[in-house]
């Protein structure tokens, strides 16, 4: 996001779909969701990720640059 406002875009909107309701929250409500399969389940290179990385199906980064 940091990027996007350096290279002089304008944020419109910035949401996260969470696991497991598959709905979309608000940019102040981004850190919630939770992960509903084990760790031990995880193949080796997933071990280590976040929760919110693992708790996230999708996001969406909606900027603009002004003309």
């Amino acid at each position: 996001m940091a990027m996007l406002v350096t290279a002089g875009f304008e944020k419109i909107a910035v949401r996260r779909m969470t696991l497991p309701t598959q709905k979309y929250l608000p940019e102040d409500r981004m850190m919630e969701g939770k992960i509903d399969i084990k760790r031990s389940h995880l193949a080796k290179r997933f071990k280590g990720v976040s929760n919110i990385d693992l708790s996230t199906a999708a996001a969406h980064y909606l900027y603009r640059k002004p003309a």
